[in-house]
């Protein structure tokens, strides 16, 4: 796998040319102990720093895919590290909830992941309940093993303008456990189905110019035929008297009955 999670840190650190002083700094102010002698001490891999606590110092050295940085990451599984919006209490409810439903989207056992892993179903027990936390180099494992990012099993997403439902959240995962056959039917689906939408919704808008341009034409020759009855009434009327008919009398008196203001 390479180097070690400490001398990652360490090299990621100095790359971003961040102090020792300049990272305890920025932990300390989001909540957590982490003095120098701390920061030296994961850079060293005497310790490991918590989920949270990796989450902020990978912000601050621009590290844009934690699962490949460290050496455990595949294409399918990468995302881009989130904003640290939530604390670090937050974050290991998360961890142990999240555990547990990818564990169960693959299907495995407490038993069948604890093998995999090289533990006991105990400890996988106790992360699940929330008693601890996985360390980070067993947590970025956990992330290989059940085909998930980081930011999935941390429970947060990067910053977006798209407000993702919950149900929607839940394809999005079920879609990341298909194989690449899976993903390609349900691309060919999904976009079947966006053109099928889109093409109802293309005859509906058509649909509604005709009904609206045929109520139009029903009013126009509502009006028309409406004229024509009371130009034929006047004719009618005409004859029943010895006044002579002429268009111009007709117009007048059609003028007449049409001038609101004289029925008033």
């Amino acid at each position: 796998m390479g180097q070690s999670i400490g001398e990652t840190l360490k090299k990621c650190r100095i790359k971003a040319g961040k102090s020792v002083k300049e990272i305890s700094d920025l932990l300390i102010s989001k909540g957590f102990k982490a003095s120098e002698k701390t920061i030296y001490s994961w850079e060293k891999n005497n310790s490991q720093p918590t989920p949270g606590a990796l989450l902020i110092m990978c912000k601050a050295y621009g590290i844009n895919d934690v699962l490949e940085t460290f050496g455990y990451g595949q294409k399918k599984n990468s995302d881009p590290v989130s904003e640290m919006s939530i604390d670090g209490a937050t974050i290991k409810r998360n961890i142990s909830k999240n555990i547990v439903k990818y564990r169960e989207k693959m299907g495995y056992s407490q038993k069948e992941l604890a093998n995999k892993l090289g533990v006991t179903p105990s400890r996988i027990s106790n992360w699940e309940q929330g008693a601890n936390c996985p360390t980070i180099d067993i947590l970025f494992e956990v992330c290989k093993i059940l085909q998930v990012s980081i930011n999935d099993i941390y429970g947060i997403y990067p910053d977006s303008n798209v407000s993702l439902s919950y149900g929607e959240k839940e394809h999005i995962e079920n879609y990341r456990l298909l194989d690449e056959y899976g993903k390609e039917l349900i691309d060919t689906i999904t976009i079947c189905e966006v053109n099928r939408s889109k093409d109802l919704e293309e005859s509906k808008r058509r649909l509604r110019i005709y009904q609206e341009t045929f109520s139009k034409l029903v009013n126009e020759q509502k009006q028309k035929n409406s004229s024509i009855t009371k130009e034929e009434e006047l004719l009618a009327a005409h004859q029943r008297t010895d006044i002579e008919v002429t268009p111009e009398g007709i117009q007048n008196d059609l003028d007449i009955m049409n001038d609101d203001n004289l029925w008033k």
